[in-house]
C-alpha cells in the first residue's frame, strides 16, 4: 500500500512538473508572439509617421508654389493695369479731340 501511494505521488509530481514546463513553454511562446506583434506594430507606426511627415512636406511645398504663382499673377495684373492706365489718357484724348 505504501509503495502504491509513493508511486502515485511520484506520478502526480511528474505530471505537475510536465504541466509546469508546458505552461512555461506556452507562456514563453505567447510572449515571443506578443513581442513580434509589438515590433511589427512599431514598424508600421514608424512608416505611417514617416509618410505623414513626407506628405506634410509635399503639401507645404505645393502651398508655397501656389502662393508664389498667386503673387506672380497679381504682379502681372498690377503691371498690366499700370500699363493700361498709362495708355488710357492717349486713347481718351483722341475721342475728345475728334469731337471738338
Amino acid at each position: 500500500m505504501q509503495q502504491h501511494r509513493l508511486a502515485y505521488e511520484k506520478e502526480m509530481q511528474e505530471r505537475r512538473q510536465y504541466y509546469e514546463a508546458a505552461k512555461k513553454s506556452a507562456m514563453k511562446a505567447q510572449q515571443e508572439r506578443r513581442s513580434r506583434i509589438a515590433e511589427a506594430q512599431k514598424a508600421v507606426y514608424q512608416r505611417v509617421e514617416q509618410n505623414r511627415t513626407e506628405t506634410r512636406q509635399k503639401l507645404q511645398e505645393m502651398h508655397n508654389q501656389i502662393s508664389e504663382m498667386h503673387n506672380e499673377i497679381h504682379q502681372i495684373l498690377r503691371d498690366s493695369h499700370v500699363n493700361h492706365m498709362l495708355d488710357t489718357p492717349n486713347q481718351i484724348q483722341s475721342p475728345s479731340v475728334e469731337q471738338m
